[in-house]
């Protein structure tokens, strides 16, 4: 896969899901495809059964290969936030530079000690995300390289997530011949997504799936939460078969097609193949009874958090009730808080893997735009001896890029 593709692949309780996008020549990122694919080998987040995940993968792929005529060979994946433990953490350096300056190594260095924490054996560390510096007595930092002092801390937060839930994705992904190139919290990718226009401060991120529920809260940007409920979607689906004797795959359809919260529909009846049939506001007052039970036990969550009082907004997303009509409005009054539905019926089955494309982008771009402000502090190009610099400080971009992919 040449260099400045990137591909972002979730799998999900339902389905698994992968976008591809492109560097364009003026720095940006054009999206190229997405495409999904049903998957039954995960349940409650869980994988199941790894061939059953790696067959829907190979197809998924495949098609969006189809798509834009481009080899994948490598691929960032996705991991649930639900599926992850958030440990608060601080490291501590000296600064050994002659002139005490703070260089990127150094931040390397600190966030390497940060790591340093107590995890079960069954555990891996799989992100570190810093919530401050602090430059001898000077907080709230956000990035200290090329200050002077003699010591760096770092207030950090360390993700970790079961050995067994990783081994069984990248063996689902090993087994098709694809490279993991690097693995994305879904919080941290579903943030980049929602927030691309957004304010980015003390928000909570609620994706309600097929199965399962992940809650997220970000305090200042930084990830300082998560959770998962055993909630989703499929209850109403089986609330709707249990009630109106529907088979399953049919009360799904009836529940995409007619289901809402607000009764601003005609009342119709409806009918299955075996002969079951349920009337719409019927159908209404089933879906809103277990929706409204879905959004207390989010409540609940949100306030185990502490932070519950500095939300300023809840994003709601993911197929399981953010297509509802009328979810907005019963969300504000069950949790009490400003809801935005961060999703429609387009993009839904593919939001995370959009969100996992835009992820890594951004860091490239981050790495990018830092290393380039500090050239131009540092260089102005007046004269021919300036050359061999200028082409140092592209071959240092070059090596960013090649970093990520």
């Amino acid at each position: 896969m040449i260099n400045e593709y990137i591909v972002g692949v979730e799998v999900g309780s339902s389905k698994v899901s992968a976008t591809i996008g492109k560097l364009d020549k003026f720095g940006g990122l054009k999206i190229l495809g997405s495409c999904f694919e049903k998957c039954t080998g995960v349940k409650k987040g869980i994988i199941i059964n790894i061939d059953s995940v790696a067959e829907v993968a190979k197809a998924c792929l495949d098609n969006l290969q189809k798509m834009i005529d481009v080899p994948i060979n490598k691929v960032y994946l996705s991991i649930p936030s639900g599926m992850c433990r958030i440990i608060s953490s601080k490291g501590v350096i000296a600064i050994s530079d002659d002139k005490q300056e703070i260089k990127k190594e150094d931040i390397k260095r600190v966030m390497e000690v940060a790591k340093i924490v107590q995890i079960s054996k069954d555990e891996e560390i799989v992100d570190s995300l810093s919530e401050q510096y602090i430059v001898d007595d000077y907080t709230n930092i956000d990035d200290p390289v090329g200050m002077k002092g003699s010591r760096l801390e770092v207030d950090a937060k360390i993700i970790t997530c079961k050995s067994l839930f990783l081994n069984n994705l990248n063996k689902s992904i090993d087994s098709i011949d694809l490279q993991v190139a690097g693995t994305i919290i879904q919080a941290l990718a579903d943030y980049s997504h929602i927030t691309e226009n957004a304010d980015k401060s003390d928000i909570a991120l609620v994706d309600v799936g097929a199965d399962v529920t992940n809650i997220s809260f970000f305090k200042k940007g930084v990830l300082t939460y998560t959770s998962i409920l055993p909630l989703g979607g499929s209850n109403i689906t089986s609330d709707i078969a249990i009630c109106s004797g529907m088979p399953l795959e049919e009360a799904e359809e009836v529940k995409i097609k007619y289901g809402a919260l607000n009764k601003n529909y005609e009342d119709v009846i409806l009918k299955a193949s075996n002969g079951a049939q349920i009337q719409r506001y019927t159908l209404e007052d089933i879906i809103e009874a277990r929706v409204e039970e879905i959004l207390k036990f989010i409540l609940k969550e949100l306030n185990k958090t502490g932070y519950y009082n500095d939300i300023k907004n809840i994003y709601v997303y993911g197929g399981g009730i953010a297509l509802f009509d009328g979810i907005k409005e019963l969300s504000e009054e069950v949790l009490e808080k400003p809801v935005l539905i961060s999703i429609n019926s387009e993009n839904h089955h593919t939001f995370t893997s959009l969100g996992i494309v835009k992820s890594v982008f951004n860091e490239v771009k981050l790495e990018y735009e830092t290393l380039s402000n500090r050239f131009e502090k540092t260089n102005s190009y007046e004269n021919e001896e300036d050359v061999d610099t200028k082409n140092n400080f592209f071959s240092k971009v070059k090596r960013i890029i090649g970093e990520f992919f």
